[in-house]
Order: structure tokens, then C-alpha cells, then sequence
């Protein structure tokens, strides 16, 4: 049975045989077959994955809004997972901004 995608995926990403995408609602950046729409893993963001993942010979790279354990912060990642395994190789938070929403509103 095809696997459903979510209505909150966004830009996917065909790299044959599989599909990449990002979903907001799974909170997952899912690889799916492109032949027959079977998913073939799964890999928790723990956020929204917004982006459009970036798709080489070894990995696919995705970024996610509100990453655990940041959730509330928002402080979002960036990861790099496995192409053929799904699981995560590298996880990088970027620095918050350090900015005074009262000077910027003045």
C-alpha cells in the first residue's frame, strides 16, 4: 500500500529511486519509493521540517523549525542523515540571535 503523504509536506526532492520530503505535521523527513509510494524509512526532526532537503550520493541534508529540546525557542537544526539507512549522521543547532525586540521596535 503507497504510503500518505501528509498535506503539510513541502518541495520534494526525486532522486531515483526514492522521493525525499519533509513534513511539518510527522515532524519526519520521510524516503519513499518513487515507483510504487512505499516508504522506505523515516527519520525523526523533532520540528518542522520546512526545507527542501538537499540530496547527495551518501546523504540528504534537511533543516527543521522548533528542534527537541529547543522546542519552545524555536531554535531549529540542521541534520545530515544516511541516504540508504535513514539515520542520522551529524546534528548542528545554529546560534540564537541575540537581539532586543524593544530597541528594534523603537
Amino acid at each position: 500500500m503507497p504510503f500518505s503523504v501528509p498535506h503539510d509536506t513541502f518541495r520534494e526532492v526525486v532522486s531515483s529511486p526514492l522521493v525525499y520530503v519533509g513534513s511539518s505535521d510527522y515532524q519526519k523527513l520521510l524516503a519513499i519509493k518513487a515507483a510504487d509510494g512505499k516508504k522506505v524509512w523515516d527519520f525523526d526532526t523533532a520540528g518542522s521540517s520546512w526545507s527542501t532537503p538537499a540530496v547527495t550520493d551518501k546523504l540528504v541534508y534537511v533543516g527543521a523549525v522548533g528542534s527537541k529540546p529547543d522546542y519552545m525557542t524555536h531554535y531549529g537544526a540542521y541534520f545530515a542523515v544516511d541516504r540508504s539507512t535513514g539515520k542520522l549522521v551529524c546534528r548542528t543547532r545554529p546560534a540564537p540571535a541575540e537581539i532586543d525586540l524593544q530597541k528594534r521596535r523603537a
